[in-house]
């Protein structure tokens, strides 16, 4: 599989220091689910996912436009406390490995045109293992009100109805999150996998490239 971008495999920890605001901010949105470890100075809190660490480390780069996109995959293991009876194995978990890939863009343009690469992977790898996904589609009403043409275009590609969620505003650091449901044995959704228009956290943390006239 090539998304024909640079992609960088990252490692690193599992836990992260309260205290920072970049961290804590994107924390807040799932604290509930979030197992944290108190310390004699400090609150620990243990991987959610990989965008700490990923956000982190790029905010610090000197990025070119010529650099972008590029993308950052991590393997982890990842800690949600999920509530009794939410459990279900393979699906719903409070310990398990996940893959987290950010690709980095210039702009929401730029990313919307780097989802179409990717749509188009995600469904033919699915397809191999004789499965299909089910797909909701959670967007801002902003986004929906701009680029209504750009989810027709999506759902063309599904070749199949999707089901879409408008959100009032934005409440998390995403305009558009798509959920990908498999349909179990039972005939129950299970969500599998998503993908996300982050605007939000380029800016919590700061992170910046330099176009092609040097400003950032």
């Amino acid at each position: 599989m090539s998304l024909a971008y640079p992609c960088l495999r990252l490692g690193g920890t599992n836990m992260f220091r309260r205290g920072e605001r970049a961290i804590d901010e994107h924390a807040r949105l799932f604290n509930e689910r979030m197992y944290t470890i108190e310390g004699d100075k400090d609150e620990i809190i243990m991987r959610y996912a990989a965008c700490f660490q990923q956000f982190a480390m790029i905010r610090d780069w000197v990025l070119s436009y010529r650099d972008i996109p590029i993308g950052m995959l991590e393997v982890a293991d990842s800690y949600r406390y999920e509530q009794p009876g939410e459990t279900v194995l393979c699906f719903r978990l409070r310990r398990f490995y996940m893959p987290d890939l950010h690709i980095f863009t210039r702009d929401l343009k730029n990313a919307m045109e780097v989802a179409l690469k990717l749509h188009e992977i995600i469904f033919r790898e699915i397809r191999k293992l004789g499965r299909d996904y089910v797909s909701l589609y959670n967007v801002t009403k902003q986004f929906y009100d701009e680029h209504r043409d750009y989810l027709i275009e999506l759902a063309r590609r599904e070749g199949k109805p999707i089901l879409v969620r408008i959100m009032p505003e934005q409440k998390y650091y995403w305009v558009l999150n798509v959920e990908f449901h498999i349909v179990d044995e039972l005939r129950r959704p299970r969500e599998i996998a998503t993908f996300q228009f982050d605007v939000g956290n380029a800016q919590r943390f700061g992170i910046k490239y330099r176009d092609e006239n040097g400003g950032g």
